[in-house]
């Protein structure tokens, strides 16, 4: 039998036409600047997705023109270079647009809308998220629409509005664990972890960020991994253990610092210099506080910025320098109102209604005090409330209304025990027994004096410990 000849391999065949062999090398560029920017190897990624636009140009083929110029425009995003993300987003907005490319419309509108986020431009994020979302759903693509919802979510987070920030990010998170999305997964258990902390479940906060640390550490996503630690660290410096807070914030420093992901290195200074000022390290705190508001101001973040300004306030008011510390929580108010950023504004009207109280003028304290309860509440953040409460029984006590200050007290240390927050409450302890001894109740004074120590030698609250060797407590 003679045997059939063959006839030619059409993939071989594709591989001489003009033209062929460089798609496929755009193709490979996208996908391994993809790889390295998952992986934080931002220079390498965004010398290939160069080289693959280079290539999309000469060959004049718009589609992979405006899939490079995406991708292009999500690393300078790891890379915290704003301006650059958006006339790239904008420029693949442009072409998928022009192409009908509704998947590439939806990206490109997610990108522009991550950009008026960093700027503090919270109503233009929303308006270009939905737009997304509304995309994504139309063409039934469902990561677009997971990845949405939960881009909506933050912004509702960022407002202060954790009701809804909370329901679109479990609608995220049941997307994507059922299409096996272990990056996004990842994402929405580490967003979720954020409402638990601010409705003061502190323990399920803890156990959500794990979870994504250690998802985001089996795929190899060095930056979201950075991310989780950082956040795992909040939380073990918020239940008073600031060594190993201290030690997940440096070593998530050091993975932002050899990726190159400068707006996150900021995060985890200004943790690192929370760590120093609840230790009573002045000068340290200043100084990482300095250093993180010298990267957002760089990069042009605003939000950044403004609890840059609120951290660098916070520090002289620990110190006693009124007029700086009044300056900084000034702009960083200011800067709050424009973005609509609530959370600090209620952590400013706190820092200010103290400064009030230092300055011996209480009713303008009341006033602080009765903004950042209206915040606390309009958020549902239970230990915002409480923070107020323990200002408004100093305001009391001030002013010689005792069984009011006495009661606040109380209801704040219990808030404050039972959420296991140690330094909040020795603080708390620590304003009880001034208000007792006032009263000239000298025994129960000296029961909450001797409980605010205990409290602040466990946890290292220098600062605090100085204060009481200084009054002979």
């Amino acid at each position: 039998m003679t045997a059939k000849p063959k006839g030619a391999d059409p993939r071989r065949k594709n591989l001489n036409q003009p033209g062929f062999r460089k798609e496929l090398l755009i193709r490979a560029f996208k996908e391994r600047s993809a790889v390295f920017n998952f992986i934080g190897k931002n220079t390498e990624a965004l010398e290939d997705i160069n080289a693959g636009l280079r290539f999309a140009r000469g060959l004049d083929n718009r589609k992979h023109e405006a899939d490079c110029l995406i991708q292009l425009s999500e690393v300078y995003y790891s890379l915290s270079h704003y301006l650059r993300m958006l006339k790239y987003a904008r420029e693949s907005l442009t072409l998928y647009d022009d192409l009908r490319d509704r998947e590439g419309i939806a990206k490109s509108l997610l990108n522009i809308g991550r950009i008026h986020d960093a700027l503090g431009e919270y109503p233009k994020t929303l308006e270009y998220f939905r737009k997304a979302l509304e995309v994504g759903r139309k063409i039934h693509d469902r990561a677009i629409t997971a990845e949405s919802m939960n881009s909506i979510g933050l912004i509702y987070d960022r407002l202060g509005d954790y009701p809804m920030a909370f329901k679109f990010y479990r609608q995220s998170f049941a997307i994507r664990k059922r299409m096996g999305d272990l990056m996004g997964t990842a994402e929405s258990l580490n967003n979720i972890a954020s409402i638990h902390y601010r409705l003061g479940d502190f323990a399920r906060a803890l156990d959500f960020f794990k979870n994504s640390a250690e998802l985001r550490e089996k795929i190899g996503n060095r930056s979201g991994l950075a991310y989780s630690l950082n956040n795992i660290g909040f939380i073990l410096n918020q239940i008073g253990d600031g060594p190993r807070a201290l030690a997940h914030f440096t070593k998530s420093r050091a993975i932002q610092r050899e990726i190159g992901d400068r707006e996150d290195e900021a995060i985890s200074l200004n943790n690192i210099g929370l760590v120093h000022l609840n230790m009573g390290n002045f000068s340290q705190a200043f100084d990482h506080y300095q250093q993180a508001m010298k990267i957002q101001k760089k990069i042009g973040n605003r939000r950044g910025e403004a609890y840059g300004y609120y951290n660098i306030g916070r520090v002289y008011l620990e110190e006693g320098d009124l007029g700086p510390a009044r300056r900084h929580l000034s702009d960083a108010e200011k800067l709050a109102r424009e973005m609509g950023e609530k959370e600090l504004l209620r952590r400013t009207a706190l820092a200010l209604g103290e400064l009030a109280l230092v300055r011996r003028d209480p009713e303008a304290a009341a006033r602080y005090a009765e903004g950042t309860r209206e915040l606390s509440l309009s958020m549902n953040f239970k230990k915002g409330e409480n923070d107020s409460t323990v200002l408004k029984a100093r305001i009391d006590a001030a002013l010689n209304r005792w069984v009011e200050a006495q009661r606040a007290f109380g209801e704040a240390i219990a808030y404050f025990e039972k959420t296991s927050q140690p330094l909040d409450t020795a603080k708390a302890c620590y304003y009880c027994a001034d208000a007792l001894a006032r009263q000239f109740q000298p025994d129960r004074a000296r029961k909450y004096y001797q409980k605010a120590r205990a409290i602040f030698k466990r946890i290292g609250a220098k600062s605090w410990l100085k204060i009481l060797d200084s009054r002979g407590i």
